[in-house]
């Protein structure tokens, strides 16, 4: 049998295709598999259905922790109410049960014969999926 020399040893032929044949069988993507999404061309109904059968929900939910709650909170205020909502950090957040409560902080004026305006921007956001219970801003 020919034999082909390798820089490390002597294989056989044989012994290359076996391991060419098995190394393309394991990398091979297997038609149907779930995992196979393309996520870059999920376009359809079906498509989208088909990511959400793979859905992965953390143990502590997508919203885990006060600072995740915050951040999501501003990323829904900033498009509604604009960047003044910054005016009203530093922004708590509180969980209470499974919903998070996000809030601005009221800023008394450090001149008390200033005019005092306005209110806090709120946000109620669910724990386990992250979604937008309610938003509004006091006044």
């Amino acid at each position: 049998m020919t034999k082909i020399v390798c820089i490390f040893q002597n294989i056989t032929l044989e012994r290359i295709c076996f391991i060419l044949l098995t190394a393309i069988f394991l990398l091979a993507p297997i038609p149907g598999r779930p995992d196979e999404i393309d996520h870059f061309s999920a376009d359809t109904v079906e498509d989208i259905e088909n990511i959400k059968d793979l859905d992965f929900v953390p143990e502590n939910g997508y919203v885990p922790d006060e600072e995740t709650a915050i951040r999501i909170a501003e990323a829904v205020w900033l498009p509604i109410y604009g960047p003044q909502i910054y005016q009203d950090k530093p922004f708590v957040a509180k969980l209470y049960g499974d919903e998070w409560l996000v809030k601005g902080t009221y800023v008394i004026p450090d001149d008390l014969n200033e005019i005092m305006r306005g209110g806090v921007p709120y946000a109620v956001i669910r724990k386990i999926d992250g979604k937008i219970l309610a938003v509004t801003h006091t006044r």
